[in-house]
């Protein structure tokens, strides 16, 4: 399979691509069972949405991408997903998307990885969360300083929880 989490091309024998991103659900699920509305900014081929929308105790997904054919993509891959209201596909920038989203209990941001795009998809969407709920992300690592730099710049003295694959999560206030 040709994949950019399942099988990457640049790390095609790392099971940890996938693995990391299931613990991050699970230990957000475990925290709080009701965290059923979800945001996934930069959804690109679905792959993460995919892991997301197998858990049954994700309500909602929305999944936020500017790219028409990665918004085309999306809308076939989900079209059973869509038509029974659990996933909806917004073809905009994050930040537009930001000023109409209701309350969500996760936001996943995986969109533009530069310093800039994650320090302002986290100002847009850190207030947009339920009290406990949990903002979270992808590439908390060494090739993407940015993504390390806007996250311990926001998140204070908030512990901040990095697995295998490089997402990242912190849980806001209760």
């Amino acid at each position: 399979m040709d994949s950019l989490r399942f099988c990457p091309r640049w790390q095609p024998d790392d099971p940890y691509q996938v693995i990391g991103l299931l613990r991050l659900v699970n230990d957000i699920l475990t925290a709080n069972p009701a965290a059923c509305r979800w945001l996934e900014i930069g959804s690109y081929a679905g792959e993460s949405a995919t892991l997301f929308l197998g858990f049954p105790q994700i309500k909602t997904l929305d999944c936020v991408d500017q790219w028409q054919a990665a918004a085309d993509r999306l809308r076939a891959r989900f079209r059973a997903e869509i038509a029974a209201g659990r996933c909806r596909v917004h073809q905009m920038s994050s930040l537009e998307f930001s000023k109409q989203a209701d309350e969500l209990d996760v936001v996943y941001i995986d969109g533009d990885h530069s310093y800039e795009a994650v320090r302002a998809d986290i100002a847009a969407y850190s207030g947009k969360l339920s009290p406990g709920g949990f903002l979270s992300g992808h590439d908390y690592h060494a090739g993407y300083r940015g993504v390390i730099r806007a996250v311990d710049e926001w998140r204070e003295n908030r512990p901040v929880t990095v697995y295998e694959d490089g997402s990242w999560c912190v849980r806001m206030a209760v």
